[in-house]
């Protein structure tokens, strides 16, 4: 698995800004443009079903369990399959071009020791920071919905 460095962002845990964020109801993660993990959300914890510690400064790919992230000792974003990957692609094109990008994803992630294709509506959106170039990325569970089309 692969770290990556996570730019020196502070939260204010009893601040009114991360009282909004943790009330999305969707998983909500702020990440660097490799799709490292800052920071997240109470739903993105409760998504996850992993202690928060352990996930802070790896690839979102990583820490969703994608079944590419294992594929080559570099981790997400290093597997064949990641050039496909509409997560990255869509948060490569979020940077390069600083607008909002929304999409529906369908990963492979390991789920009860099987995979499971998990459709996703992503959205991505550039935050403004002194420290580095940062965005707010939601992942909305739209299996269900992706089954009936």
């Amino acid at each position: 698995m692969s770290s990556c460095a996570a730019p020196g962002l502070v939260s204010d845990l009893n601040s009114f800004h991360v009282k909004v964020f943790d009330a999305l109801p969707a998983p909500t993660f702020v990440v660097g443009d490799d799709v490292c993990i800052i920071d997240f959300n109470f739903a993105a914890a409760k998504f996850l079903n992993r202690v928060p510690g352990d996930w802070i400064g790896q690839r979102g790919g990583e820490v969703l369990k994608c079944v590419h992230a294992v594929e080559t000792l570099e981790g997400c974003g290093h597997a064949p399959a990641c050039s496909d990957c509409t997560l990255r692609n869509s948060m490569n094109e979020a940077f390069g071009t600083g607008k909002t990008v929304r999409r529906v994803c369908r990963m492979d992630l390991e789920r009860d020791a099987k995979t499971t294709a998990v459709d996703f509506l992503v959205t991505i959106a550039l935050i403004e920071s002194e420290a580095e170039a940062v965005a707010l990325l939601m992942l909305e569970d739209v299996s269900e919905l992706a089954a009936l089309v």
